[in-house]
């Protein structure tokens, strides 16, 4: 870093000096290589770096963000993009100056009028989408690019202190009484990586009477906004397990935090592998899409499960209930967003015009029913995991959730068609529309939730401020291939000819 970028830096106090100390190491590391995976590495850094810059104020301002750059020392460009806006936040790499008040003026528009299905208005909206998409893919391209680039040169990484000490505290309990029936000595423990709302540890215990447990324990991050504990997914579990359906069996609870620092659930390890662990990239195995349409199915057919006291979606008149759901969501959305979007204020827009015509159904929903969440044999589902999210609502609801990731498998109503057959509800595709719109918004409006505990200094764990950087877009581009498909359907259907 030269002495002018330094100065300029050190005139921005709003850029705290752990910042700048990253920077600094960012820069000597960029200086000192010619590898183009660890240029690679180190420029995403730098746009998670950049997102956080911009978060705050006044480093937020052109200044702040000019002075950021000078202290990284190069210049970065995005899929080609000129004058791409890296700084000016994450979650909108693929917007440049020149397009950024046509966005901004574009969702100003359609939150003021509504959805006009009438005319020429739905058509200028479904274009003016088309427009953003294009733009969100630039940024979704290069973050996929960078993914693939260092995965291919992955190392293994080195176990961390905190890890050393959560196999001893993992080894203490299990050696004490309050383990119960599964006392026995660690003998096997590691650490998994990859999850923001739960800690997950491998853990094999060795029991007197020598039999081996294989057990998978999971511990709740207090910071991560999630909805459900260890502690109330534990019945949840037995019940599921009892119906047999594809899940974990549940063999303790810890509600005490004085064990592992926060309550903790532990479940019989099962056989299988992942079945993708990229949220983004979805295993091209359409047989194990038909598999998750049938677990699905089985899943909310399930009864028994009003005892468990389980949050819930639902109320009454359920058209009421989804009404105050969508304000709710609009308000989290205005009230969190930093940038503006076409796609996000269509997507409002259509699900207010036809958020009275939902039907009425409940269901236990698992929230979160994707392929990183499930263990396969073959394509087979063999455990759909991870049931935090979990909760009484609509099936459609883990229906609309699962469409990005099935739509790049499958077509969309082959996996519907599945789910009927294994003997799940007929929806309308008005329903399965509007709760597909709703779980991309949702799960946005989670991550920003998520990344903003880092922005208030509640953790400091840099992955929830990467979120912003790495997720956001992603969910942009898919929320504006659903919309498209979405006003597509309505212009069809509004230009069909009317039988007389």
């Amino acid at each position: 870093m030269d002495q002018s970028a330094s100065q300029h830096m050190q005139t921005t106090p709003a850029i705290p000096a752990y910042l700048r100390s990253v920077i600094d190491v960012l820069g000597d590391l960029r200086a000192d290589t010619d590898d183009d995976v660890i240029i690679a590495a180190i420029d995403n850094c730098v746009c998670t770096l950049a997102g956080v810059v911009s978060m705050m104020t006044p480093a937020g301002t052109p200044e702040g963000i000019e002075a950021f750059m000078a202290a990284v020392g190069h210049p970065f460009a995005l899929s080609g993009v000129a004058g791409a806006r890296l700084t000016s936040p994450p979650d909108s790499l693929g917007v440049n100056p020149a397009t950024a008040g046509a966005i901004a003026r574009a969702a100003a528009w359609i939150d003021e009028h509504g959805w006009e299905p009438e005319g020429d208005a739905g058509d200028a909206i479904r274009g003016m989408v088309r427009e953003e998409t294009q733009l969100s893919r630039q940024a979704y391209d290069r973050l996929l690019d960078i993914d693939a680039r260092l995965k291919a040169r992955a190392d293994t990484i080195a176990s961390r202190a905190d890890d050393n000490h959560d196999e001893q505290r993992v080894a203490r309990y299990f050696a004490s009484e309050r383990a119960g029936m599964l006392k026995g000595e660690l003998i096997a423990f590691t650490p998994l990586s990859g999850g923001r709302s739960r800690q997950t540890m491998l853990a094999t215990i060795a029991r007197e009477q020598g039999e081996q447990l294989d057990l998978v324990i999971q511990r709740d991050n207090p910071v991560a906004g999630k909805h459900q504990s260890a502690t109330d997914e534990f019945p949840l579990l037995g019940l599921l397990h009892r119906q047999g359906l594809p899940v974990p069996e549940p063999l303790g609870v810890e509600t005490d935090p004085q064990w592992l620092g926060a309550p903790f659930l532990i479940v019989r390890k099962v056989a299988g592998q992942p079945a993708g662990l990229d949220y983004f990239r979805p295993p091209q195995a359409p047989g194990l899409a038909r598999d998750l349409a049938v677990t699905l199915a089985r899943l909310h057919a399930i009864k028994g499960y009003e005892q468990l006291g389980l949050r819930s979606t639902l109320g009454e008149p359920a058209s009421l209930t989804w009404a105050e759901d969508l304000g709710g969501l609009s308000e989290k959305w205005s009230a969190l967003r930093n940038w503006p979007s076409i796609s996000a204020s269509a997507a409002l827009a259509w699900m207010t015009a036809h958020v009275d015509l939902i039907e009425d159904a409940s269901a236990i929903v698992h929230g979160d029913p994707t392929f990183h969440n499930i263990l396969c044999h073959g394509e087979h589902v063999s455990a759909l995991l991870d049931w935090e999210l979990a909760h009484v609502g609509h099936p459609a609801e883990d229906l609309g959730y699962c469409r990005g990731a099935i739509s790049a498998i499958m077509p969309w109503e082959d996996f519907i068609s599945a789910y009927e057959a294994a003997g799940g509800g007929r929806f309308s595709q008005t329903t399965l529309d509007y709760f597909s719109l709703r779980a991309s918004l949702n799960i946005i409006v989670l991550i920003q939730k998520i990344r903003a505990t880092f922005q208030a200094g509640l953790s400091d764990n840099i992955g929830f401020a990467d979120l912003g950087a790495s997720f956001i877009p992603r969910l942009m581009h898919r929320l504006s291939l659903v919309i498209d498909t979405v006003l597509e359907s309505e212009t069809v259907k509004k230009r069909a000819p009317t039988n007389v």
